[in-house]
């Protein structure tokens, strides 16, 4: 993906044999928000907890990193308020990021899975 991003003038998102999106690396990321804001956990019982705290369907539970994810356009705000809500609950923040989505990040929000499940977007244009 890392390659796709820095080499390809558009990109097709692929998923189970059909197109669900395309643009330039730019212009996918912003479809998922302006940025992302990851947060991880000790280990997944207090992943559940947390899960369980902000139970929003803004987020998504990555299991393999332990992890909460959500696109954010104000992730200053969303953050105080979330560490607010989850030390409230007595849930414990391993680690916190804030930043631009990747274009991981973008196909997990548009499909719902990780790249590692067999489908990959394909790159076109110069560079690709």
């Amino acid at each position: 993906m890392d390659e796709a991003d820095q080499l390809a003038d558009q990109i097709v998102v692929v998923d189970h044999g059909g197109v669900i999106a395309e643009g330039s690396a730019s212009e996918l990321k912003s479809r998922v928000g302006a940025d992302r804001l990851v947060l991880t956990f000790s280990g997944p019982e207090e992943l559940d907890r947390a899960a369980r705290a902000v139970s929003s369907s803004r987020f998504e539970v990555d299991r393999e990193r332990g992890a909460l994810t959500m696109a954010t356009t104000d992730g200053t705000a969303e953050l105080r308020e979330l560490l607010g809500v989850l030390g409230a609950a007595g849930v414990a923040v391993e680690t916190v990021a804030l930043g631009r989505p990747t274009l991981d990040d973008v196909f997990l929000t548009l499909t719902g899975h990780d790249t590692s499940d067999g489908a990959t977007p394909s790159a076109g244009g110069r560079g690709a």
